[in-house]
C-alpha cells in the first residue's frame, strides 16, 4: 500500500476532493482515491505531495478533535448514503438543507477538526470558523441544519456503540 503525505500550502488549511487538508499534513493511502481524485489532487499547487514510508507497528486508530476515532467519523459519513441515513435526510434533514450529500460530508470533515474555541456559545460551530477550515463561504442556516444531522448521527453511533457492549 502506496502512503502518501497530503499537505496544504495555507497556514489555515485546504480543502479538495472533500476533505479538509491540514497545513501540517495527513497520511493517506493512494488507493482511498479514485484516478480522477488523485489527478485533481497531483495538479493542485496549494496543496503538498510527499511519499511516506510504511510504518505497520503504529496501527493505532487516529482521533479526531471530537474524540472519536476516524473509524467512527468514517461511519457517520457512510451514513449519509446508507439507506437509513437516506431516509433521514429526505425525511427531516433535505427539507432545511439544500447542499449537496458531498457539501455535508465536508461539513463533517470540518466538525472533526473544531476545537471548543471554535464554537459559539450555543454549542454550534461559528461560521467564521467552519469557513477558515472549509476555505469557502457556508452559511449559518447551512452549518446549523448540517451540525444537526451530524449531531444525530453522533448520538445514533453511541447508542449502537452502548447496545455492543452491554452485557445479557
Amino acid at each position: 500500500m502506496i502512503k502518501i503525505k497530503v499537505s496544504a500550502v495555507p497556514e489555515r488549511g485546504f480543502c479538495r476532493c472533500g476533505k479538509r487538508w491540514p497545513h501540517e499534513g495527513a497520511i493517506v493511502s493512494r488507493e482511498d482515491f479514485t484516478d480522477e481524485q488523485w489527478a485533481i489532487l497531483q495538479a493542485e499547487k496549494m496543496i503538498k505531495l510527499e511519499p511516506v514510508e510504511d510504518e505497520p507497528d503504529k496501527e493505532e486508530p487516529e482521533e479526531t478533535a471530537t474524540g472519536l476515532s476516524a473509524e467512527e467519523v468514517k461511519a457517520i459519513k457512510d451514513g449519509i448514503a446508507g439507506s437509513e441515513s437516506s431516509e433521514i435526510l429526505e425525511d427531516e434533514t433535505k427539507k432545511a438543507f439544500d447542499a449537496s450529500k458531498e457539501r455535508l460530508a465536508q461539513l463533517i470533515d470540518v466538525f472533526t477538526q473544531l476545537g471548543p474555541d471554535d464554537m459559539t456559545q450555543s454549542g454550534t460551530p461559528s461560521v467564521k470558523a467552519v469557513e477558515a477550515a472549509l476555505g469557502a463561504d457556508v452559511t449559518a442556516a447551512e452549518i446549523g441544519e448540517a451540525w444537526t444531522f451530524y449531531q444525530a448521527r453522533l448520538e445514533e453511533q453511541t447508542g449502537k456503540n452502548n447496545e455492543s457492549g452491554e452485557a445479557e
